[in-house]
């Protein structure tokens, strides 16, 4: 029997063996009104969800919801709405068929209850998870005037990036881009391209945005090859109950660099853009469209960008326990580019022997679909399946340097969520990834993943929640003699003490399959060469770690801390290694074994109810054990602040960032004029808010941004200056 064959008929027993379960009909009634609790006023658009099932509403203009065909169980749930509090209750139907509820919600004083996804597969409070979380929620997104998500992700506790790698608690070093070591996720559905396994952050639509959660940790348990370091998931919005329209614009300048030597042009250069959208629900069909374009002429020469993109999401309620729910986005750059600096007197222009005709194209695009049906007593099953797909190529003008990848990315899951007892959830499912190839630089190849996953969450013990579970991969590329088999298991435990602390602990391993590029590439590119090597094996990791929070009210000041301490331990990390008999010369190679230490403290207080104040320190203790010396592209020290002054119509917000130096690089590096050139990150962002909606019926919002106040000279990368100062003005209407 063909491999194909055997993997259908496992989706189809699955299935079957699911629906067997349930034969009961129950036919109860939630209903009630969500108000504030202060003005008695309805929330329209607050959120009900029923923990551990699929069954939820969304308040109507009244506040009202409605949840119908409910088990005569008792059930916790959390009720949620974007400024006030997460609640939780129990409604109880063992006693009636019917439950009207009026639910109060308190405005919150500081961000800290968020409801999310992305730890377990199903939604929970964040404090429940046994693992470090950080949320940002849509409302920060567009204060800061976030453009692309790698922006928004330089703001979150314990991430920095060197270029586009992003690297949660120090998991991900350089690597030219290839093999990203966090799982990234839009809804769920993976979304790193099928080549070189990397990020394409210009690929996600802002616009659109609920939230970023980022799970903090090894997380391959549930997600798969990908996931060594941790997991962020975006979150697109729904369609909205009450039709909403938005235009966004805005428009900035880069500021002139303080050295003379850098300045290449006279002209100022500047960035625009626009972003408008619609969404709506015509009740049984939802629908949410956008769309964007940017120009940026860049603060360095030869780096300017032109981007659009367009998105929708439909979803569409077959009945009250059945709905389906579409996503296409699409994104397209055309830009200029270079590697690195032609030196540190001159590192605003590329090398002499820079291509000044060629542009590089890049086209992506994904499909992706979503069917759930939820069962008698709230089990649910989601079946789910999408591709990504990538195109980038450079000009022809350079037959050596010339670069064209095509890659399809195709992710099909099965996940079913079964309560089998009052205190036992099970999340159990299969996937199955197919990434296919066609490249000059890599060849014509093609990947199979295939996966099953199971997940306890027990809760015998009152306030103590656990969780244990594990993943089977098994993985191979076309033409390979060899495959890969990996088992990836995880606990965690979560108590909360009588006294408000919650504790919690977690343990879990993570892998990363090499990708096709890392494999395969083979191609000659600003005096670099890489070459093949299809001897890798995948990466692995393990983390570790403990943690508690605790909120504090004293009087008028409300205080929310975080503490947590975390070790990650690696092993046949790969790592680009230059062949020092050949100059230049670049190979992927399973050559390091490390461990990462360290401690991570969050800090959010609203003082007196008027000054807000979020603030985290991260240090990590990098080791490379192979080579016994500190991990290379690690900055030990993070810190990340934010204080906010809301005044009325009027709101003052300050951003700083530091990042303390990468202590260590690669010696072949050397290739690079000044490549020893690095400094810590000390990076000021400041705005101001002007809300015309509060003064008038002008539904009107300004903001203008200094990001980079002082204008600090720093790299992102090796040879690779980051951004100067630039100021923007933001305009927003919502209706």
């Amino acid at each position: 029997m063909s491999e194909n064959k055997t993997k259908y008929i496992i989706l189809v027993l699955l299935f079957l063996l699911t629906l067997s379960t349930y034969a009961q009909s129950n036919k109860g009634v939630i209903s009630g009104k969500i108000i504030d609790k202060k003005t008695r006023l309805a929330l329209p658009g607050a959120i009900i969800r029923l923990v551990g099932t699929a069954y939820g509403a969304v308040a109507n203009r009244n506040g009202n919801f409605l949840i119908k065909n409910v088990s005569g169980k008792k059930f916790n749930g959390l009720v949620s709405y974007i400024g006030y509090q997460t609640k939780k209750i129990n409604p109880n139907l063992t006693e009636n068929d019917s439950l009207f509820i009026e639910i109060e919600l308190e405005e919150e004083i500081i961000h800290t209850s968020e409801v999310v996804v992305s730890a377990n597969k199903r939604i929970q409070s964040v404090q429940d998870v046994p693992i470090s979380m950080s949320v940002m929620d849509n409302k920060e997104l567009e204060d800061r005037n976030i453009i692309h998500v790698d922006e928004a992700l330089k703001y979150i506790p314990g991430i920095n990036l060197n270029g586009d790698q992003v690297s949660i608690r120090g998991s991900s070093g350089f690597a030219f881009g290839l093999g990203s070591r966090v799982a990234f996720l839009m809804d769920g559905m993976p979304l790193v391209s099928g080549d070189q396994g990397d990020i394409k952050f210009d690929a996600i639509p802002v616009f659109n945005l609920e939230r970023i959660e980022v799970v903090k940790g090894a997380g391959s348990a549930l997600y798969g090859s990908g996931a060594l370091g941790g997991v962020i998931n975006i979150i697109t919005k729904e369609p909205k109950e009450i039709p909403e329209t938005k235009i966004q614009m805005y428009g900035g300048y880069y500021s002139k660099p303080k050295f003379q030597q850098w300045v290449y042009s006279d002209k100022t250069s500047t960035f625009e853009g626009i972003n408008a959208g619609f969404s709506q629900k015509f009740n049984s069909l939802g629908i949410a469209v956008s769309g964007g374009w940017l120009k940026d002429e860049s603060y360095r020469d030869f780096d300017e960008s032109v981007k659009w993109n367009l998105f929708s999401k439909v979803k569409y309620d077959i009945s009250e326990r059945t709905y389906i729910n579409f996503i296409g986005s699409y994104a397209f750059d055309d830009f200029e580019a270079w590697a690195y600096w032609n030196s540190l007197d001159s590192a605003t222009i590329p090398p002499a022997s820079t291509n000044r005709n060629e542009r590089i194209k890049s086209l992506k695009y994904t499909v992706s679909g979503e069917a759930r049906h939820i069962f008698n007593n709230g089990d649910f099953i989601i079946l789910r399946s999408g591709l990504f797909s990538t195109d980038f190529s450079n000009n022809r003008n350079k037959p050596e340097e010339y670069r064209a990848s095509k890659a399809n990315s195709i992710n099909t899951e099965i996940q079913v969520s079964n309560k089998i007892l009052e205190k036992v959830l099970l999340t159990y499912g299969i996937n199955h990834v197919l990434n296919s190839v066609d490249a000059n630089i890599y060849g014509n190849k093609s990947q199979n993943i295939i996966a099953g996953y199971f997940q306890g969450e027990l809760t015998f013990i009152d306030k103590l929640v656990m969780t244990a579970g594990g993943r089977i991969d098994y993985e191979k590329i076309n033409g390979e003699n060899k495959n890969n088999f990996e088992f990836s298991p995880k606990l965690g435990l979560s108590y909360t003490s009588s006294w408000g602390t919650i504790f919690r602990a977690s343990a879990g391993r993570g892998f990363r399959a090499a990708t096709v590029a890392e494999k395969y590439a083979s191609i000659r590119y600003s005096g670099f060469s890489v070459t093949p090597n299809p001897e890798l094996i995948p990466e692995v990791s393990w983390s570790y770690e403990v943690g508690a929070n605790h909120l504090f009210n004293i009087d008028k000041t409300h205080t929310y801390c975080d503490i947590s301490f975390f070790q990650n331990d690696f092993s046949n990390l790969i790592e680009p290694q230059f062949d020092f008999s050949d100059e230049g010369v670049i190979k992927f190679l399973n050559i390091t074994k490390a461990r990462i230490q360290g401690i991570e403290l969050s800090v959010k207080t609203m003082l007196f109810d008027v000054l807000g104040i979020e603030s985290s320190l991260t240090y990590m203790d990098p080791v490379d054990k192979t080579l016994n010396e500190t991990l290379k592209y690690r900055s030990k020290y993070l810190w990340y602040s934010r204080v906010l002054l809301p005044l009325d119509f009027l709101e003052f917000q300050l951003d700083y960032r530091y990042m303390s130096v990468v202590e260590n690089i690669d010696e072949g590096l050397i290739l690079i004029k000044d490549s020893d050139a690095r400094v810590p990150a000390n990076v000021i962002d400041a705005r101001m808010i002007f809300y015309l909606s509060k003064l008038t019926d002008i539904p009107l919002t300004f903001t203008i941004n200094a990001k980079n106040l002082l204008n600090y000279y720093y790299l992102e990368m090796v040879g690779n200056l980051a951004p100067f100062r630039n100021i923007s003005l933001q305009a927003e209407a919502k209706w």
